[in-house]
């Protein structure tokens, strides 16, 4: 039996995550959204989780932040995070490796991109 994936997309936009919703389910993985950094902490104390896209700026706990704070918990810090950012290339990259993110995509999200970053997190095609 052939078990699907499990992506938390969560973004404070809710265009942003219809947006991710339809590109990763497409792909044959099961999408789950979170509309802010601290319900996504809280997802994934109740949820198995194998990647996480994370919009980096949010109202309350930043999408960096809410990284941050996965990445230094045991329970956690093997899910893959892909910040999903607005700011320029050098921003985002410096923010995101400081966050211990494992990657991270400018908006608007580019198809290609996104199925790139899927593919090598989750060793899955996206179709």
């Amino acid at each position: 039996m052939n078990i699907k994936k499990r992506v938390l997309c969560v973004d404070d936009d809710f265009m942003s995550q219809k947006i991710l919703k339809a590109l990763l389910s497409a792909g044959g993985v099961d999408v789950v959204i979170a509309e802010n950094g601290e319900s996504a902490l809280e997802l994934v104390n109740k949820e198995a989780i194998d990647l996480i896209f994370m919009d980096a700026l949010m109202p309350g706990i930043s999408g960096f932040e809410a990284c941050k704070i996965l990445k230094s918990t045991e329970q956690h810090k093997h899910i893959p995070v892909i910040m999903l950012t607005g700011l320029s290339s050098s921003d985002s990259e410096r923010m995101s490796k400081e966050a211990g993110a494992d990657g991270w995509l400018e908006k608007p999200i580019d198809k290609k991109r996104l199925t790139e970053k899927l593919d090598t997190h989750l060793k899955k095609e996206l179709r």
